[in-house]
């Protein structure tokens, strides 16, 4: 990600159950869920919106994780990278449905 000007912390995010439980609010809630590949979607989904119906709207984005990711170090980066760029976009899509201006380059 710093090869895309992103400087992600070390640290482990927190898990939605645990925003939920720091009483933190917010208007979407994004899942990153590859309906193919992931049986846990469903009930991840179900908890987001137990959690979270009431305040904020859940977005869906269809994407691989990549922990799936096999084969060579460099296989496994080209792949890591398509990922990178898919959840690019669709947050710039997101952010362009929302009025928001981005600068994409």
């Amino acid at each position: 990600m710093k090869k895309v000007g992103l400087d992600l912390p070390a640290a482990s995010p927190k898990s939605v159950y645990q925003r939920y439980k720091d009483k933190e609010i917010f208007n979407y809630v994004v899942t990153l869920c590859h309906e193919a590949t992931a049986e846990q979607c469903p009930i991840f989904k179900t908890n987001v919106d137990a959690l979270y119906a009431r305040e904020a709207e859940r977005v869906s984005w269809s994407v691989p994780d990549f922990k799936s990711l096999t084969g060579s170090e460099e296989a496994r980066t080209a792949a890591a990278r398509k990922i990178r760029d898919l959840i690019k976009a669709e947050v710039i899509k997101f952010l362009s449905q929302l009025g928001i201006a981005t600068n994409t380059t």
